[in-house]
C-alpha cells in the first residue's frame, strides 16, 4: 500500500513577531526624540517609583531616562535586560544615546543594526554645534521621531520578509521530498525487498567463492597428472633410446 506523509508547519498567527518596541534619541537625562508601536509589550513597562498606571509611553519614556542616567553619557554598546519578555539597547556616541526596547527574540545584532542607523541619520540632520547644545533644549531634535517611526517599521517589515523567505524554502524542500518519497513507491523499492537481494548476492557470492575455490584445486591436480605424465613419458624415451644404442643391456658389461 501506499505510505502516507505528513508535515506539518507549527506557526501561531496570535505570537507577536520579534519588533522593536520603542525607540529614542536623547542625552544626558532628556529625551529628544521617540516614538512607541502600538505592541502589547509596549504597555508591560517597567514601573518608576511604584507607579504603574501612566500611559505606555510616559513609562518607556522614564525607562528611556533612567537608562540615560545610569550610561551618564559614556560611549560604547550597552543592553538591559528588562524583564521575561523584553531587552533594552543602547548606542552612545559622542554623549548621545540611541536607544531601543524590544522584543526578547529581537537580536542583538538587528537591534544594534537599527541603532547604527538612527545614528547616522541623526549626525547627517543635525550640526554638530545643535548636538552639543544643552541637553534640556529637545526642540529642535522633536521632528527626528518621524525618522525614528520609518526606521522602526523598516525593521519590522525586514524581519516580516525574512520570515516569508523562510517559510517559502521549507514549502519547496518539503514539495521535493514528496516528490522522491512518491517515485520511490512507484517503483516498489520497499526497504524489505532491498535487504532480500542483500541476502541473496551475499549467498551467490559465497557460492561464487567456493566454487572457485573448488576449480582451482581441480585446475591444481590435472596440472600435477600432466606434469607427472610428461616425466614419465621422458624417462621411458630415454630408456629407449639407451637400449637402442647399447643394443640391449650390453654397455652395463
Amino acid at each position: 500500500g501506499r505510505v502516507a506523509w505528513r508535515f506539518t508547519w507549527f506557526a501561531s498567527s496570535t505570537r507577536a513577531m520579534a519588533s522593536v518596541i520603542y525607540a529614542f534619541v536623547g542625552k544626558g537625562r532628556t529625551v529628544w526624540a521617540d516614538h512607541v508601536t502600538g505592541s502589547p509589550l509596549a504597555s508591560s513597562s517597567v514601573p518608576v517609583g511604584g507607579m504603574t498606571a501612566a500611559p505606555p509611553l510616559e513609562n518607556l519614556r522614564k525607562t528611556a531616562m533612567a537608562m540615560m542616567a545610569k550610561l551618564r553619557g559614556e560611549s560604547g554598546q550597552f543592553n538591559f535586560n528588562l524583564d521575561a519578555r523584553r531587552v533594552s539597547y543602547a548606542l552612545v556616541s559622542e554623549s548621545v544615546c540611541f536607544g531601543c526596547i524590544t522584543a526578547n527574540d529581537f537580536t542583538a545584532n538587528a537591534a544594534m543594526v537599527f541603532l547604527g542607523k538612527l545614528k547616522e541619520q541623526f549626525h547627517r540632520q543635525y550640526s554638530t554645534e545643535q548636538i552639543m547644545g544643552p541637553e534640556e533644549n529637545a526642540g529642535p531634535f522633536k521632528k527626528f521621531s518621524q525618522h525614528i517611526k520609518i526606521e522602526m517599521e523598516k525593521a519590522y517589515d525586514g524581519g516580516n520578509n525574512k520570515i516569508t523567505q523562510v517559510k517559502s524554502q521549507i514549502e519547496d524542500t518539503k514539495t521535493v521530498m514528496v516528490m522522491n518519497i512518491d517515485k520511490v513507491l512507484q517503483r516498489g523499492e520497499k526497504l524489505e525487498d532491498v535487504m532480500i537481494k542483500s541476502d541473496s548476492m551475499r549467498d551467490h557470492a559465497m557460492q561464487f567463492r567456493n566454487k572457485g575455490r573448488k576449480l582451482r584445486r581441480a585446475m591444481w591436480c590435472q596440472n600435477m597428472k600432466l606434469t607427472l605424465v610428461i616425466i614419465a613419458g621422458l624417462l621411458l624415451l630415454g630408456f629407449i633410446i639407451f637400449l637402442a644404442a647399447c643394443k640391449g643391456f650390453s654397455c652395463t658389461k
